[in-house]
């Protein structure tokens, strides 16, 4: 996995080095192309291949218009969200097309195997329930890998922009974890053996997920319906 992923990340730097210094990066698009990249080759054995066209994959646009449709739903009465039958038939040809894309893979790897591949992929299709001796359905995995790659994306990328900002931000910082890499890998390639040696962005990544984390606000419910939770938004501390 570890190869696939410094595969991905050179191609987002070279897009970078290519455009040179006077481009304007948009971090929170690239990042959502390099986390959406990694776990689908990763994790899935497919190129979305982001780094190499102006647009994202049709699956990001799908994904990205589904998830602000469901946002939208959620905040509407019933009644109008029966009225939005465009809305709702545009939702639902989205969600067709990720499920189909899903479904294409899996086919592809069921008629081409690759035994070595030590993937998720792989795990779902081949792996057995020690106690029920079922394999997952196709409809199962298809659920799995929209979850991953709709979640699993998301965090991530949310993470690396809120990163950067604060670097950024800070530039004494920033030149203090690119200092840390400089010492640590010279001129040289990174390898998983030097993942250890980040100390000093390992803990910024933590402040970053402590002060900005891609996750806003978590719900509170009372497990006694008589006791009162009041949930802040801006600390994210609950008090009884």
């Amino acid at each position: 996995m570890f190869p696939g992923m410094m595969d991905i990340a050179s191609q987002m730097l070279l897009k970078w080095d290519r455009l040179g210094p006077d481009n304007a990066i948009v971090c929170a698009d690239d990042f959502t192309r390099l986390a959406f990249d990694v776990i689908g080759f990763c994790a899935l054995g497919f190129r979305f291949n982001n780094f190499y066209s102006e647009h994202s994959h049709p699956f990001v646009d799908q994904m990205t218009e589904v998830l602000l449709e469901a946002g939208k739903r959620s905040s509407r009465l019933a009644l109008e969200n029966r009225i939005r039958v465009f809305s709702a038939a545009q939702l639902a040809d989205n969600i067709a097309k990720m499920h189909a894309l899903c479904d294409q893979i899996v086919t592809d790897r069921i008629a081409h195997p690759q035994p070595d591949a030590q993937d998720l992929l792989n795990t779902m299709i081949d792996g057995v329930d020690k106690e029920t001796g079922e394999k997952m359905s196709k409809e199962t995995i298809r659920h799995n890998m929209v979850t991953f790659l709709v979640a699993g994306h998301e965090t991530t990328s949310g993470t690396l922009s809120f990163l950067f900002y604060h670097l950024l931000k800070n530039p004494e910082k920033y030149m203090k974890a690119q200092q840390e890499v400089d010492d640590a890998l010279g001129d040289r390639a990174l390898e998983v053996k030097d993942l250890s040696k980040f100390i000093y962005i390992k803990f910024a990544i933590y402040e970053a997920l402590r002060f900005m984390g891609p996750i806003a606000l978590n719900a509170k419910h009372a497990i006694n319906p008589g006791t009162k939770i009041l949930v802040s938004q801006a600390t994210h501390k609950v008090t009884a």
